[in-house]
């Protein structure tokens, strides 16, 4: 029987329209394209956030990361909302919120702000929480700095151990320049195309067209393109001592071949979060919980059941494609 060497398996990507010159990501045209019966909007300090409430039961707050939206969770939701009420939102300067006007080293703590915002205004007291790379920083800066509004934690390739000293040799020469080219012009598509492709997914039959022709339109929403202008200009690294404190249950899912944030990062998180659980997926990058998406919600589900046994503390688990 012929078997399919999935790594290397590496089908052509769909061709992508050229970009044009003209002011091509109108906000009206972007809403209707990318907002669905479940969008809502609401203020927050000042700015619009649009975010989704759907399902019922325990809530379960989804937190996506760096460049990226709440559509991130579109799969999870589907596969959760009939046991959990799933809320996600759009953090300020990305998706279809707004950007917020400054950009300094309090980011983290203002996304903080801006989630307890929206779970006092959806009275919401008690919830879980999950976050993907940034997404996960910002996740377990909320259980640390609001204990008593999370129950149980989940990580997926979160940032949390980064430092100066790990950034790419000549990046803070390159930093500049973006800045000021996302200033003047959009997001280059080819670059949107390699992020997606070559950084996160580990898979080329993940690329769908529409999934980067949203990514592509999101990126170059002017107001998002602006904060990422001023993102670039910032040094912000996370304050990893904190993370021992976190007594909470916490789940740690992590694709091994992870190029964003390396896999050792888990296994950092795995000893300094006492109560954790560390499952490991074979051959996978920094999108486990889109290119895996079953395998991730059959343990994310089981563990915020109480199902996980303290022999799973750690599962290295071969990726299946279904």
């Amino acid at each position: 029987m012929r078997t399919i060497n999935w790594q290397s398996w590496t089908p052509q990507l769909p061709k992508l329209p050229r970009p044009t010159r003209k002011e091509h990501f109108p906000e009206a045209e972007l809403l209707e394209k990318y907002t669905t019966k479940d969008s809502q909007f609401t203020e927050i300090d000042g700015m619009k956030i649009h975010y989704r409430d759907q399902g019922s039961g325990p809530v379960l707050l989804l937190v996506h990361g760096l460049i990226s939206s709440l559509h991130l969770w579109n799969k999870w939701t589907e596969l959760l909302k009939d046991d959990f009420r799933i809320i996600r939102l759009d953090l300020p300067g990305f998706g279809l919120s707004d950007a917020p006007e400054t950009v300094d080293q309090s980011l983290i703590d203002n996304y903080v702000k801006t989630i307890k915002g929206l779970l006092d205004q959806l009275g919401v007291d008690k919830c879980h929480i999950a976050g993907s790379s940034m997404g996960g920083w910002v996740s377990w800066e909320m259980t640390a700095q609001h204990p008593e509004l999370i129950d149980k934690m989940i990580l997926v390739c979160s940032a949390g151990y980064q430092t100066k000293d790990q950034q790419p040799k000549g990046f803070s020469y390159i930093k500049p320049f973006f800045k000021r080219y996302l200033e003047l012009l959009s997001f280059p598509l080819f670059l949107t195309r390699h992020m997606v492709m070559h950084r996160a997914y580990s898979q080329r039959i993940f690329i769908k067209k529409k999934l980067l022709l949203r990514r592509y339109d999101l990126i170059n929403r002017a107001s998002n393109r602006k904060f990422l202008a001023k993102l670039c200009a910032l040094e912000i690294y996370p304050d990893f001592k904190k993370i021992k404190d976190i007594k909470k249950d916490s789940l740690i899912l992590w694709g091994d071949k992870d190029m964003v944030i390396e896999s050792r990062d888990a296994f950092k998180f795995r000893c300094d979060l006492e109560n954790s659980k560390l499952v490991l997926f074979e051959g996978q990058g920094h999108a486990p919980c889109q290119e895996v998406v079953h395998q991730t919600v059959f343990h994310t589900r089981r563990f915020l059941n109480g199902k996980m046994t303290d022999r799973e503390s750690f599962t290295y688990e071969r990726a299946l494609f279904v």
